[in-house]
């Protein structure tokens, strides 16, 4: 496989190191006191963003509004000082009316210039591959003169990149070496708009994926004759975008003999004549159009009909494909065995093998088992060699074993335990904290409330802890600790009502891999710290290593009755708003979250992910933007810092998950 993860340490790079030049954009504060208005401000503010804040002789509560009467803004919160944000502001003349208290309604105005912006366009979507590309730069005001455009492929080396045109429009090209690889390319902007001001920001698309690096080549592959068809067939574990097809009468096919695209990893070709031969390569090709390197050769001969007879084989080498389809069958039949015998376990032990799917990997190999065997029964049609033959049934044999090691054959208890969860109110004040940790509230209330509801409805939660091994047909035995949660009664139609899990931090870094066999579950905090809806019954989740049972009682599954969305709704308050805005905290959390998005062509992956150090990425990227927003950009680049040396560690499946994670977090944005 590439090293996709390389495109994911250039994106966190480049943010950081862009921090200074994004940091310097800025707002404005217009602070004036509730008596003194009715004026308009002097002076033109440079910006789109304002922090208007009004300050009160006595306590009392503000609104504000673009009319006299429509004032149906709150100015804050309830005291002396009164403020919000106003963001993106059009350019010109803005007039609001103010009232507080029960006192007279007032007006302020003010003027804004917004320095002049730009938007990039290229003439094809990223990822890139090696070529040369046409860009637009469109600028938000006709400029003084030619802007300034430099691209970067380390965000340290910056190259000036030509433009021509005029006005708002603006033309040049980019060229990407072939021996690039795998980077992304950024851009810097200056331009001057009529008045003399300058601008440096970009808006929208600032960062481009690019890859110039090829799909390695198919390694197994095969091709089949029936009458008056050829079936190829391939496998290949890297993500591309498709197939290409190279196909030619004669041998030593190269990529001039393009035939056709699949995004499927098998195809039929019936545009080929009876009795001949042919003879095809095949190649991946990436999101970036990419095209990989070749397959080995196969050929495959269409034959005149489907024999009707013994076998289209030679009768000496049939029962080389009698023995290998026994062997099939006689694993279909021993997985049919082990159902059989699942079903005479213990009830216990055969609830187990169901809650972790088990009997799903029984019947996934039953069908791939299936498929393979119609595969070799096809050879019996075909006119092989005995070369060709073993060939094709050692690829066959390769397959079967793969199989036979997703085959669960037994699954064994080898240690357990009961507990009742207890409800604490210092489990209670914890998972309030996970939920909400930069809060000062102690949650009294809703804690108090919590214990209410558990009292009233009889709630209880009942933890079972196993010790499992399970026993795979090729042999090897995995050993995992298996949890379940069972809650009763069923909770319903209790508003904010939800169940919050904290697995402590010690016994999630012990296990690679820590799976929720629940759909249904949201992340709170990484470490991890998840939350389950009202209606959930039971919690089923296991780490893949056999653990100390005692150790799990540490575990804290706990009911919480949260506060209502008015109540903990976050407020902008004086310095940390004005500290955040001045240093433009919403722009850099934009260009995170899409500087991530980007990379998700990378990250496609079909498994499932552990969840651990799944958690600790995708929470901190959202702690990231709560930190900014609090002008806290030391402890972001840290939070950078980490997630990209955590990142380099990690599972392609657990990339995904992140990946798709920060999608719903982008378009929630």
């Amino acid at each position: 496989m590439k090293n996709k993860v390389l495109v994911f340490i250039f994106v966190f790079m480049i943010v950081c190191i862009s921090l200074p030049f994004i940091l310097g954009a800025t707002s404005f504060v217009i602070e004036k006191s509730y008596d003194s208005l009715n004026a308009s401000l002097p002076g033109i503010y440079k910006t789109d963003s304002i922090v208007l804040r009004i300050t009160t002789s006595v306590e009392s509560s503000c609104s504000y509004g673009d009319s006299p009467s429509s004032l149906v803004n709150d100015l804050g919160v309830y005291g002396l000082t009164h403020e919000t944000y106003l963001e993106n502001l059009e350019e010109g003349f803005h007039k609001y009316y103010i009232l507080c208290g029960v006192g007279d309604i007032k007006e302020i105005s003010f003027t804004t210039s917004i320095p002049i912006y730009a938007t990039i366009q290229l003439s094809e979507n990223p990822p890139l591959k090696a070529g040369k590309y046409t860009i637009d730069l469109i600028t938000s005001k006709t400029t003084l003169g030619t802007p300034t455009l430099e691209y970067s492929f380390d965000e340290i080396v910056y190259k000036p990149i030509s433009l021509k045109g005029s006005g708002k429009n603006w033309e040049g090209n980019l060229i990407i070496p072939d021996t690039l690889g795998e980077a992304v390319c950024s851009f810097r902007f200056s331009a001057q708009d009529l008045s003399g001001q300058t601008g440096t920001k970009i808006i929208g698309d600032n960062l481009f994926i690019i890859d110039t690096s090829s799909p390695s080549a198919i390694g197994i592959i095969n091709a089949v004759g029936y009458e008056g068809q050829i079936r190829l067939d391939w496998f290949f574990d890297e993500d591309v975008k498709e197939f290409n097809i190279y196909k030619s009468e004669n041998p030593q096919v190269d990529y001039t003999e393009f035939y056709k695209s699949t995004n499927k990893d098998y195809f039929y070709d019936n545009d080929v004549t009876k009795g001949k031969t042919y003879y095809y390569r095949i190649a991946g090709v990436d999101e970036a159009g990419n095209i990989g390197d070749l397959s080995k050769e196969v050929y495959a001969t269409a034959l005149l009909s489907n024999y009707t007879t013994t076998s289209g084989l030679n009768p000496k080498l049939v029962g080389k494909v009698d023995n290998s389809v026994a062997e099939i069958n006689s694993v279909i039949q021993n997985i049919n065995g082990i159902s059989a015998l699942i079903d005479l376990k213990e009830e216990k032990e055969k609830n187990l093998f169901k809650d972790l799917k088990l009997d799903k990997d029984l019947d996934d190999a039953i069908t791939e088992l299936n498929s393979l065997k119609r595969d070799i029964e096809s050879y019996k049609l075909q006119d092989l060699s005995e070369i060709e033959l073993d060939n094709k049934l050692a690829s066959a044999t390769l397959k079967l074993n793969i199989i036979k090691k997703k085959v669960p054959e037994d699954i064994t208890i080898t240690g357990e335990k009961e507990i009742v969860r207890e409800f604490t109110e210092e489990n209670l004040q914890k998972a309030f904290l996970e939920y909400f940790p930069n809060s000062e509230d102690s949650y009294n209330k809703e804690i108090s409330d919590t214990l209410k509801i558990i009292k009233d409805k009889n709630l209880q939660i009942k933890g079972n802890f196993y010790g499992l091994e399970i026993l795979y047909l090729d042999g090897t035995k995995k050993q995992i600790t298996l949890i379940e949660e069972t809650i009763t009664p069923q909770i319903e139609d209790i508003p904010d009502f939800s169940f919050v899990l904290i697995v402590p931090k010690e016994i999630a870094e012990q296990s690679s891999e820590l799976k929720f066999m629940n759909l249904d579950y949201s992340v709170v905090k990484d470490d991890p710290v998840l939350s389950f809806n009202q209606n959930t019954e039971k919690i089923i989740y296991y780490l893949n290593k056999e653990m100390g049972l005692d150790s799990l009682d540490d575990i804290i599954i706990t009911p919480i009755k949260l506060p209502s969305a008015d109540t903990n709704e976050s407020k902008i308050t004086g310095n940390s708003i004005l500290e955040s805005v001045s240093k433009g905290s919403l722009g850099i959390i934009m260009l995170v979250i899409f500087a991530l998005a980007l990379v998700v062509y990378f990250l496609r992956l079909r498994s499932s992910s552990s969840i651990k150090p799944v958690l600790r990425i995708i929470e901190d990227i959202k702690k990231s933007k709560s930190l900014l927003k609090e002008g806290k950009e030391e402890e972001a680049r840290n939070l950078y810092q980490r997630v990209k040396e955590e990142y380099k560690n990690l599972s392609d499946k657990d990339k995904r998950t992140i990946m798709n994670s920060i999608e719903k977090m982008r378009e929630g944005v």
